[in-house]
């Protein structure tokens, strides 16, 4: 019970840290614009798309993402969190999430029966599964030909 707890405590504290990270990024970009489809994130950024049971848990992967907010920002990553038909994100600025994009992260999740989605910056999905565990997500991007480039510029 106490790794569980000290498991947990790690994902939340990464889920703010990532949130913090992203909105950092996204104000970097100049992203100001609202979004209206997964589409408008393409060839700037991954996308990874979690559903969760609760809004509880939700919050718990929040502070999870957060936590490897420098793994995520390395990746170009923006992560949207749904819980209970609400959708968290590291977006700086929750305004410009469309109601058009949270039903179409909310949609492409049901579509793909999965926990977590991984969307390439080619807009393709990259890895989906029914368990959450970022370093497989870390380890699929660092795999693809175009993530290398990044790493070796």
């Amino acid at each position: 019970m106490l790794m569980f707890k000290k498991a947990l405590m790690m994902i939340i504290f990464a889920m703010v840290a990532w949130v913090l990270l992203i909105n950092t990024a996204m104000a970097n970009t100049g992203n100001s614009e609202t979004l209206t489809s997964l589409s408008d994130l393409q060839w700037e950024y991954r996308v990874v798309l979690i559903q969760v049971e609760s809004f509880d848990k939700g919050n718990d992967m929040v502070s999870v993402l957060k936590y490897s907010a420098a793994e995520l920002d390395d990746r170009d990553i923006i992560w949207f969190v749904v819980a209970n038909q609400q959708v968290l994100s590291n977006v700086t600025d929750t305004s410009a999430i469309s109601s058009e994009f949270k039903t179409s992260v909310i949609d492409t999740l049901k579509v793909n029966s999965a926990s977590i989605v991984l969307i390439g910056k080619d807009g393709g999905i990259k890895y989906r599964s029914p368990h959450i565990d970022l370093s497989v997500i870390f380890n699929r991007i660092d795999q693809v030909p175009m993530r290398r480039l990044e790493m070796s510029n």
